[in-house]
């Protein structure tokens, strides 16, 4: 009971925050790539940051609906910051904002595996 509370409290934090980021990147995707890299996006990352924007949105809702596992999210978070991770290795002039972004992938798969663990799942 107790450890079914700490991961309810987890994962409803864990995904407020994840709401709060998406909401963030899609509502405000040049001040945002602005605010770490002093510079303005262009279009292509602009769009890019609005989909992983619209994607984190969704993933939360899923997750804190219990439609898809911590785990499940902790495992697209993993994989999106390997993709990042391949995008930094073949696109110099994208290198800074893709590890930026698997980076802040990282930390939200670490959250979702540590919320997963408090469920009791492998």
């Amino acid at each position: 009971m107790k450890n079914a509370r700490a991961a309810a409290r987890s994962r409803d934090a864990i995904e407020a925050f994840r709401m709060a980021w998406g909401l963030w990147e899609l509502l405000a995707a040049d001040g945002t790539f602005a605010c770490l890299f002093h510079e303005s996006p262009d279009r292509r990352t602009r769009a890019a940051i609005r989909t992983l924007g619209t994607r984190h949105m969704l993933q939360a809702i899923l997750t804190n609906r219990a439609v898809i596992s911590s785990r499940t999210g902790g495992s697209v978070d993993l994989l999106h910051a390997a993709s990042m991770v391949l995008l930094a290795a073949v696109n110099g002039r994208r290198r800074a904002p893709a590890m930026a972004s698997a980076s802040v992938a990282l930390l939200f798969a670490a959250a979702e595996f540590k919320t997963a663990s408090f469920q009791g799942l492998p």
